[in-house]
């Protein structure tokens, strides 16, 4: 029987009330998406890699836009016969790099600005 070969959580997802609603994050980032989409197709290809770029940075859980930014980027690692897997696996230790360092530098950025308006505590009253 096909049922038997079917996950449960396919069967259940079915049944389920409603899906859990977006973050502020995510609804921004898929309007960057559908955004993205339009510009594509009136040929506008740097725009609309900007884009996502953008959604992806708001919303970067989101696989789906990652893919689709990178198919853009490099389409010869997803169309030009078997997709390139190791590509990705490499793409995606880059961008945890350059993730990790954009952080770090907003954190010293944050700690710079704070340590500017920090007024030193005087203990003597």
């Amino acid at each position: 029987m096909i049922h038997d070969r079917i996950p449960d959580p396919w069967i259940q997802g079915d049944r389920q009330e409603r899906p859990t609603p977006l973050t502020l994050d995510e609804r921004e980032a898929d309007a960057r998406y559908q955004l993205a989409i339009v510009l594509l197709d009136q040929g506008k290809r740097q725009e609309a890699i900007d884009q996502l770029k953008r959604a992806f940075r708001t919303d970067p859980n989101n696989l789906l836009i990652q893919k689709q930014l990178w198919a853009i980027e490099m389409p010869q690692a997803f169309y030009d016969g078997e997709v390139d897997y190791d590509w990705q696996k490499t793409q995606i230790q880059k961008e945890e790099k350059e993730i990790g360092n954009e952080t770090e530098q907003v954190w010293v950025g944050v700690m710079e600005a704070c340590s500017r308006i920090a007024k030193p505590v005087n203990d003597k009253g």
